[in-house]
């Protein structure tokens, strides 16, 4: 890992426990091209215990409800928990759902990306 501006993946190990230390696993900097001779650290996560990592936009967790509630990252995790076992198409159509359902529309103002990488 690598980060150039966006949120840590979301890693979920075999046990079904969410793996997370933001502060050592990837600090988030200055986006690609913004300026000159910026250093990037780089992080390598062994996947042999991994069932999940998942990488997301932003447009995910700040997507906002009619009072002006983010998703959030906690509610992303509890989804991605719920739901991490199932298969690709069946996770899609959850999350499609999920997310529609906390903004009660079915377009949405952000780009929403979701990469999961799966050891199934």
């Amino acid at each position: 890992i690598s980060n150039a501006g966006h949120y840590c993946p979301i890693i979920i190990d075999n046990f079904g426990r969410l793996i997370s230390d933001e502060s050592e696993m990837c600090k988030k900097n200055i986006p690609l091209g913004v300026l000159e001779d910026v250093s990037y650290k780089q992080v390598t996560i062994p996947i042999n215990d991994i069932s999940m990592i998942c990488m997301y936009t932003d447009g995910v967790i700040e997507i906002k409800n009619k009072s002006k509630e983010e998703f959030g990252i906690q509610r992303f995790e509890s989804f991605l928990l719920k739901n991490y076992k199932l298969k690709k198409e069946d996770f899609i159509n959850e999350l499609k759902n999920e997310l529609q359902q906390f903004v009660s529309k079915r377009n949405f103002d952000d780009d929403i990306l979701v990469v999961c990488l799966s050891n199934k």
